[in-house]
């Protein structure tokens, strides 16, 4: 390994103080297309994104951040517009007594990304290429361990089997070593991952005093493997229903003898999942109002900014079938945005038709059979599925019938 060093504006002396101020965050995704949203929300968020990742090197200057640790997927995608670059470029110029690692993500590997060159007139910034190396802060007394995605793949851990930083000369023990790095830490013999496979193990015998982690976009609490602390900072901004909650950063100081860290929500709009109890109802105004008032309920005091995803659920009357699209659009009157899935159940009993000599009775004496046959196996899932079909066939037979999605 080649021992490198890696300056800031005001290098001087081996620093004296509580630790090494340190701000950890990955996964922003910036130019993400936002599909799911319309035109105008998907370009609402890109310009959120950006306006985050500004907030956290706002803060990083605030707080005269020594280390800033970006682990991977900073963007979506291996090409990036010319207005993302000189957003970057005046970003990192404005920190310039920070020092920055990258670690580039299976969504913005080192190949191809032509950003990583255009940063590279920075000195206080180091993007991490493929395999591990170390970086030392000598002012600092640490070293900073990274590597990086060469392509959307890296099926081989980028942290050797019996990698120690103790490898590195030249260190006191008084020396914080730092890592930071895109991957999927993996538990068991038999765990695999195409995106940097991490044995808990690895983070173990390393030897660092903190590991910051990218990929993972539900950040963790702090972890501990051996005498390595580790977390994923998780996704800063929500692209989905599938990252619920507050979103943000991790920051704090790094010592020999402590990583005492906090995690900061710094996310512009929260993405919330909620089941709607319609039971009984069969009109399209009755049913608009209560999910609004679930809305407002669940989420009093900012859901305007918010976004929702509204499972209906309950039974209803047989011949109602909700008329999605218009839901959609009236709670987007008000809240961000609206998705809504109907899992409600058709107030039919199907005693009450299985005798007929339709194909209503047909079809329902079918599935009935379905049913029993799940339930004598014990198959829940089967019989949930079994249970659903045979709803909303009994609401097909009363008119359309558009399955689950407002779309």
């Amino acid at each position: 390994m080649i021992n490198k060093s890696l300056k800031s504006a005001d290098e001087g002396e081996p620093m004296k103080g509580t630790g090494i101020r340190v701000v950890h965050a990955a996964d922003f995704h910036l130019g993400a297309p936002f599909t799911s949203l319309s035109h105008e929300a998907a370009s609402i968020r890109r310009a959120e994104q950006e306006q985050t990742f500004l907030n956290v090197i706002s803060f990083c200057e605030t707080e005269s951040t020594d280390v800033l640790l970006l682990a991977g997927d900073i963007f979506d995608a291996i090409r990036i517009s010319p207005a993302t670059e000189r957003l970057i470029r005046a970003a990192f110029s404005r920190i310039s007594n920070t020092r920055i690692f990258i670690s580039p993500g299976n969504h913005d590997p080192y190949a191809g990304t032509a950003l990583y060159d255009a940063i590279s007139d920075f000195s206080h910034v180091r993007v991490f290429e493929d395999a591990i190396q170390p970086y030392c802060l000598n002012d600092l007394d640490c070293v900073v361990w990274g590597a990086g995605f060469r392509s959307a793949r890296q099926s081989k851990s980028l942290i050797p089997e019996g990698f120690n930083v103790s490898s590195l000369s030249g260190c006191s023990a008084d020396t914080v070593h730092l890592m930071v790095m895109h991957g999927e830490v993996i538990r068991g013999s038999d765990a695999k991952s195409q995106y940097n496979p991490i044995p808990e193990s690895r983070l173990a015998e390393c030897g660092a005093n903190y590991v910051a982690l990218g990929h993972v976009h539900d950040a963790t609490p702090l972890q501990r493997a051996g005498n390595t602390f580790w977390a994923y900072a998780g996704c800063p901004e929500p692209r989905g229903f599938d990252e619920l909650g507050p979103r943000g950063f991790y920051h704090g100081t790094i010592n020999q003898d402590s990583t005492d860290l906090t995690y900061r929500a710094i996310n512009r709009r929260t993405y919330h999942r909620l089941d709607v109890d319609v039971s009984g109802i069969g009109i399209q105004d009755d049913l608009k109002h209560r999910l609004m008032d679930t809305i407002k309920r669940e989420c009093p005091e900012k859901y305007a900014d918010d976004a929702f995803r509204l499972t209906m659920i309950g039974r209803i009357p047989g011949d109602f079938s909700p008329e999605m699209t218009t839901l959609k659009r009236y709670l987007e009157k008000y809240v961000f945005a609206a998705k809504i899935l109907d899992d409600t159940i058709a107030d039919i009993h199907p005693d009450d038709v299985a005798g007929e000599t339709s194909l209503r009775g047909a079809f329902t004496r079918h599935m009935k059979k379905r049913i029993v046959d799940a339930e004598l196996a014990d198959d829940d899932a089967q019989m949930s599925v079994a249970e659903r079909a045979l709803s909303l066939g009994l609401k097909a037979f009363e008119g359309e019938v558009r399955y689950r999605e407002d779309s």
